[in-house]
């Protein structure tokens, strides 16, 4: 059901009973109700307020309680030493102040979290914010921290953003028939610089922006000079299906010449294609040739991440609706599912992006049911005929053997 903001202002108006005080704001594809009242918008089941304005919008909601409502930063952590127990062993606390969401770092997030929750909601009617509880890693990443303070030092530009970026995708529809066409600008009959050009008649998404892994210069991008490309502006969102550098690589060249749009992608994505970017700097730097972009035009893209969890379906364009899916390659992989249109015109696209089909020590196996798929653009790089994988049992073996080889 294509809505304008307006639109869906309106339909909210007619759902929420008159004196509850709130505001209806843009997070990119998500609809934020802030509201000084956000237990108003509680309740058991389908009968909450929420639910009602989701299944009214068909969109995903997300309530926002009111600034006014939010403690100090100092408060949130005297709150948070005082209610959640000793035995949960707090690494470290989070403040989003974009998101208004605080969230926790422990070894033990059960004991955090409280029988039924107990914990969260007390700490959330004591400091506003809203909290989420983690598990902290084994090692403290430095490249995590820094994102995080980064992300937190420039709230009130995200935000912003976020807002541009709802803004177009809940612009009004253009006239004309829809179609929907896929170009390939690179890693396609090649190993590396995966880009593919998603193109309707309302929209441009790019998917993946990669470097070839090759001494060639003049092939280590893909094809950005390409005409569908340019200019960079028309292009609505870049999504990214996981952090290797052919697929992520070139990623801030679009930020350093101009591209001011949203990258969807997952958190930990978001973490390991910033430290691989960085790395690819210095790389280049100790090989002797000039980087492709600076340390400023991966800061620009961290400010413009927005991020998705798997099997949240979320608005990336007017007529392109997005949900990722676990793809099983690395931290964070997706499988990038589009529907595109509506009605009897709905096209729905799949970039299954590096999978790995089968559960393996470190990943689950990559999902693969999906209501429906039209377009199937699959990775392929051991799909030959004479590409026969060992089974992991007789890899573990040879392994063991060239261990044991090696050490005698």
């Amino acid at each position: 059901m294509r809505l304008t903001f307006s639109e869906i202002k309106n339909k909210i108006r007619k759902i929420v009973p008159e004196g509850i005080d709130y505001d209806v704001d843009l997070e990119a594809g998500s609809i934020s109700v802030i509201t000084r009242e956000p237990a108003s918008f509680g309740g058991a089941g389908g009968q909450s307020l929420t639910v009602k304005i989701a299944k009214a919008i068909r969109r995903r909601v997300v309530i926002r309680p009111h600034p006014d409502l939010l403690s100090s930063e100092n408060d949130v952590n005297d709150a948070v030493s005082r209610i959640i127990p000793e035995e949960a062993q707090i690494r470290r606390i989070w403040l989003d102040p974009a998101l208004s969401e605080v969230t926790i770092e422990a070894d033990d997030p059960k004991s955090a979290v409280g029988q039924k929750g107990t914990n969260i909601q007390q700490l959330r009617n004591e400091i506003g914010w809203l909290v989420n509880v983690v598990r902290a890693p084994a090692r403290e990443s430095r490249t995590q921290t820094d994102i995080r303070r980064f992300r937190k030092e420039l709230a009130d530009e995200r935000k912003t953003l976020l807002r541009k970026f709802g803004t177009r995708i809940y612009r009004p529809q253009r006239p004309g028939p829809s179609w929907v066409r896929v170009t390939a600008l690179g890693s396609y009959r090649e190993v590396g610089r995966a880009m593919h050009l998603v193109t309707t008649n309302e929209s441009k998404v790019l998917v993946d922006c990669g470097a070839k892994p090759t001494n060639n210069r003049s092939e280590v991008q893909p094809f950005f000079a390409a005409p569908e490309m340019l200019p960079l502006d028309n292009i609505d969102a870049v999504v990214i299906t996981h952090a290797h550098v052919d697929h992520i690589g070139m990623l801030p060249v679009l930020f350093k010449y101009g591209y001011k749009g949203p990258v969807y992608c997952t958190q930990p994505t978001r973490d390991l294609m910033t430290l691989l970017q960085m790395d690819y700097i210095k790389v280049a730097q100790a090989e002797g040739s000039e980087p492709p972009y600076s340390k400023s035009d991966i800061q620009e893209c961290i400010k413009h991440v927005v991020d998705i969890n798997w099997g949240e379906k979320t608005d990336i364009a007017p007529d392109i609706k997005m949900t990722m899916e676990n793809a099983g390659h690395i931290l964070g992989s997706s499988s990038v599912y589009m529907q595109i249109g509506e009605g009897r015109n709905e096209h729905k696209l799949l970039f299954s992006g590096d999978i790995k089909y089968e559960k393996s020590w470190l990943f689950d196996a990559a999902t693969v049911r999906f209501n429906k798929v039209d377009t199937l653009v699959v990775e392929s790089t051991y799909g030959g005929p004479q590409s026969i994988q060992p089974t992991r049992q007789q890899a573990t073996q040879d392994l063991q053997d060239l261990i044991i080889d090696t050490l005698s």
